[in-house]
């Protein structure tokens, strides 16, 4: 029950003359420098964050806002918020009226944060100033007074006093509650100070005298009822029935052990081949549990669960974290626990028997090689071996031991080595191991990093004035440097890691060199040891930096996920955003395919749309619907499995959280299959860092409004004007395009995403104009960037954002995603009308050569929504702020849909609902219809129990 304060509160009232008689707002008017609204996106002039009509805080009204019995005075127009940013303003003072309190009181805010990351951070300082000439600080930071203004959520100091949805995300503000200590004095003035890479937006203040404590709303929890019904999936029933519908091993079977047809190799094409079948490009559809947990298997479970990999549809499995198992509870440096030694060995060669590859990560960890009691804990982080290798030799000494010592490992179950084993696809030398990235983390920040960018600094300019001098920018008449008069080249601290200045430049050029220089020094150990596959690094990261950096790999790859929680998912207090992976453009599928290098593989070895989002039903009609469109040569969904056993959902399981278990059967055909085709065009970008007459912002991405041309088009970058580039193909493309000032990027502790710029631009639009009239948009092609609609260039993908619907449509498989009850959708091969939550539905064809919807024997229908666990708990119904995890049984919520499928033989048509596991639990009745069947699903009726999972097939009766 939600109490009448958070009603008042979430339905954003704003009352006329609501303050308290003895409280005094704070007249911003004078330093106010924005409007609520931005109209135009990245012009540099505002209003709100600068990043359009779309991405504002629109909704809020002059007047006086009221949280309780609190009351904040808004004003209006031009100048009616106070920014303050990094690079432009950073410091701002209030005068405070004399009617104030003369003595302590309370100092209440209204503000927010725009590009706030997840880890906790200090966002600025509140100074009180008093007439007696004494001041007291205030310290602002993110998870504790504030966060980011998308997916609010109440922190120790910050309740959630606005919140609106625009056409992004749910966005807020907040109201934090600052005691002024007594024997002070009378305050005269309060001055605001922003600092660190987030931008800080004041709205409103209050002084009063009267301590209220910030309102709290009821939290929420979800149990069973008629909406959320538990998931009927136990240790018994949890493996892949031999022969269901959900064992895809029959769709892509094997055709022998792996390796059989030699070494993976790049052929003249920039595509994968192998050896012994040079004309046949491959494609990998890759699982990736975690390998810790392989020890606690037995033989014969170990068996099992490769049993299971296969009938998943996968061919190639990415060993993530395979050297922490390996040490895992051992004593000695470079020395492999023995009993998990064996149980990876036994793996491996399970895998082998069915055709299953791998992606070799020969280091994922932080402290690789280490015996280390607690790998998580931070004096493991404190290793810090991924970026020690950028400068230490002993670091890269530890690291070349423990590499050879796994490559050269011979395999007592298949009797070779992992250098010399063609089982071996792939081979990745370290795990999100780029500077930048490391830099941006709590956990692996290393201050050493300063006395190699020092050396390089004095190596590049000389001396101090020669640093002065390069780091020195005109400001009206006079020369301001970045190098104040009190640093020198032995003393400069390192430059803020997003800025326009020549300090963060210098910083971008540091990265680069020491991680090209890293790449050619790892490349040159793993070939020496014998390695004889494609290598790929540098797996995360989109800035224009990483690009010049990954110009020297083999193969591409990088990670992008939706809604990853703001701190640790599966801890109290962590936060979501909330929003609609289609409201922003599918953000993180176009963070991706920005950073694809046109003739060269491309990888993306980690993406997700994370739980618990509500919105996870999209899942499946994206990315991997995208991927294949883009023509990307590995997809995989990270998924971590702990065990072969039942537990509760937590963020980046997906075995048994049930819309992304569905996404990864339609990702098995979008994508693994090609029933989705890949687009015939080329678009490249040309990333040449010399251009004396455009100089590109290397900390940024490849803004919005060139990568939303990966939603109707092929897309990739090509980098010029470097040495010791990667072998690339000849590509012929057709449409050359520069990066413009490009996008800001949001490091967190476990990711990197794009800004969040979800606005139409002018330009936006002249390139959709351009694509029209080189022919590579036909005239029918719906593509619109103001209505946010966007259809793919082979006509299967359409998105429209503002619906929060995308709809793929192949000869084989269809699918549409429908988020509001009464939605409705005709696809060639089925018609869906939504009674329900939002919901994902899909029909895609079974058999290695799958016919038409319309003529297939056997058929797979999804109806994917959203789950959660029993008993989890939120601070309230919009479930940005987790309380509780929560526990068994899982909790579906109920699919509602009415549908029509068409097909050639409708009176031979039977349905069933389908158990985790693919055995038919339920036959579904099915209305015959000349033209197909007609059926109502309601998924909370069905006797075992809601399930996403249905087939169809024609049966014989007379048989």
């Amino acid at each position: 029950m939600i109490s009448f304060l958070s009603r008042l509160v979430l339905s954003c009232l704003v009352l006329p003359g609501f303050l308290v008689a003895a409280d005094v707002s704070l007249d911003f008017s004078k330093v106010a420098n924005r409007a609520f609204v931005d109209d135009v996106s990245g012009d540099g002039k505002g209003g709100w964050s600068d990043q359009g009509p779309d991405n504002s805080l629109s909704r809020l009204k002059a007047g006086t806002l009221s949280l309780g019995d609190i009351g904040f005075t808004i004003l209006d127009g031009p100048q009616a918020i106070l920014v303050l940013e990094s690079g432009l303003l950073t410091k701002a003072e209030v005068s405070v009226p004399d009617s104030a309190p003369e003595d302590g009181g309370v100092l209440y805010l209204l503000h927010t944060a725009c590009r706030a990351g997840r880890a906790q951070e200090k966002i600025g300082t509140i100074t009180v100033r008093y007439a007696s000439g004494k001041t007291v600080e205030f310290p602002v930071e993110t998870r504790r007074e504030l966060d980011d203004w998308w997916g609010p959520g109440d922190k120790p100091n910050g309740v959630v006093a606005y919140r609106e949805e625009n056409n992004s995300a749910q966005v807020g503000a907040y109201a934090s509650r600052f005691v002024l200590p007594k024997g002070m004095g009378r305050p005269v003035a309060v001055q605001f100070v922003q600092q660190g890479s987030p931008i800080w937006i004041v709205i409103a203040a209050t002084l009063s005298p009267v301590d209220r404590p910030l309102p709290k709303r009821d939290t929420w929890t979800v149990t069973a009822n008629e909406e959320w019904r538990p998931y009927q999936i136990n240790n018994d029933n949890i493996d892949i029935v031999p022969g269901s519908a959900l064992d895809f091993s029959t769709l892509f079977p094997s055709g022998g052990e792996a390796g059989k047809d030699g070494f993976l190799k790049i052929n003249e094409k920039g595509q994968f081949v192998f050896e012994k079948a040079p004309n046949q490009p491959v494609k990998f559809f890759c699982d990736m549990p975690q390998m810790i947990f392989l020890h606690t298997l037995t033989p014969e479970k170990i068996e099992r669960f490769a049993d299971q990999v296969a009938r998943g549809g996968y061919n190639i499995y990415r060993t993530q974290f395979l050297d922490y198992a390996l040490m895992h509870l051992s004593t000695e440096d470079h020395v492999f626990n023995p009993k998990h030694l064996d149980a990876w060995d036994r793996f491996a060669a399970a895998l082998k028997k069915r055709g299953i590859y791998l992606q070799l990560d020969i280091t994922t960890s932080w402290a690789s090689f280490y015996a280390t009691p607690n790998h998580w804990n931070q004096d493991a982080h404190n290793k810090r071996l991924r970026s020690r290798m950028y400068y230490d030799p002993t670091a890269r000494e530890h690291w070349k031991k423990g590499v050879k010592l796994l490559l050269e490992h011979v395999n007592p179950y298949t009797g070779v080595a992992l250098k010399d084993e063609p089982q071996v696809a792939i081979v990745q030398m370290r795990n999100e191991a780029g500077i930048d990235f490391l830099m941006g983390t709590k956990e692996d920040s290393d201050p050493d990093i300063i006395n190699p960018f020092r050396a390089w600094l004095k190596k590049k300019y000389g001396t101090t004035e020669g640093l002065r001098k390069a780091w020195s920018r005109k400001d009206g008449d006079a020369l301001i440097s970045d190098l104040p008069r009190s640093q020198t080249i032995e003393t400069v601290p390192l430059p803020p890691r997003s800025s326009s200045k020549a300090s963060t430049r210098d910083l971008m050029w540091f990265y680069t060199e020491i991680e090209r220089e890293t790449y050619q020094w790892m490349a040159a150990t793993v070939r020496e040891i014998g390695v004889k596959v494609p290598l790929t690094e540098y797996n995360n990261g989109g800035s224009l930096q990483v690009a010049l950096s990954r110009d020297i790999v083999q193969v591409s790859d990088n990670h992008a996920y939706h809604d990853l929680p703001h701190g640790d998912a599966r801890e109290v207090g962590s936060t979501q955003d909330g929003n609609s992976s289609l409201t922003v453009g599918v953000s993180y599928f176009r963070y991706l395919a920005s950073t694809r290098f046109w003739g060269r593989p491309f990888l993306c070895t980690e993406w997700g749309h994370v739980f618990w989002n509500a919105y996870r039903y999209e899942a499946g009609l994206t990315v991997p619907a995208y991927a294949s469109l883009q023509g990307w040569e590995m997809l995989t969904h990270f998924g971590v499995r702990d065990e072969l056993e039942v537990k509760p959902i937590i963020d980046c399981v997906i075995s048994f959280d049930p819309p992304l278990k569905a996404a990864e059967y339609m990702s098995a055909l979008f994508y693994r299959r090609g029933d989705v085709k890949t687009s015939p065009h080329k678009v490249e970008v040309i990333i040449n860092p010399n251009l004396p007459d455009k100089p590109l912002a290397l900390q940024n991405a490849m803004s919005s409004t060139l990568n939303r041309l990966s939603l109707v088009t092929g897309l990739g970058i090509h980098v010029e004007g470097m040495p010791d580039s990667a072998p690339r193909a000849s590509v012929a493309t057709d449409l050359t395009l520069l990066p413009d000032a490009g996008e800001k990027i949001i490091s967190g502790s476990m990711d990197q995403r794009l800004g969040g710029d979800n606005t139409p631009t002018a330009q936006q639009a002249g390139l959709i104009a351009q694509l029209r009239e080189k022919g590579i948009l036909s005239k029918d092609n719906e593509t619109n960037p103001d209505k946010g609609i966007y259809e793919s260039d082979t006509g299967e993908i359409l998105l429209d954002q503002n619906k929060k619907q995308i709809t793929v449509v192949t000869p084989y498989s269809q699918g549409v995603a429908l988020a509001q009850t009464g939605m409705e959708a005709s696809l060639p091969g089925f018609r869906v009308k939504n009674n329900g939550a939002g919901v994902s539905v899909f029909l895609g064809a079974l058999g290695q050569k799958p016919q038409p919807l319309a003529e297939s024997h056997r058929l797979l229908f999804i109806t994917a929504t959203d789950a959660l666990n029993n008993g989890m708990t939120f601070a309230d119904e919009k479930r940005n702020k987790v309380l509780k995890i929560g526990a068994l049984p899982i909790l579906l919520r109920v699919a509602k849909v009415d549908a029509k499928i068409l097909h050639q033989k409708p009176a031979q048509l039977k349905m069933w609902a389908l158990g985790y596991s693919g055995k038919r639990m339920e036959e579904i009745p099915l209305k015959v219809e000349k033209d197909g069947v007609s059926v109502s699903i309601d998924t909370g009726k069905l006797k075992n129990g809601p399930t996403p999972f249905f087939e169809l097939a024609v049966v014989d009766e007379k048989k």
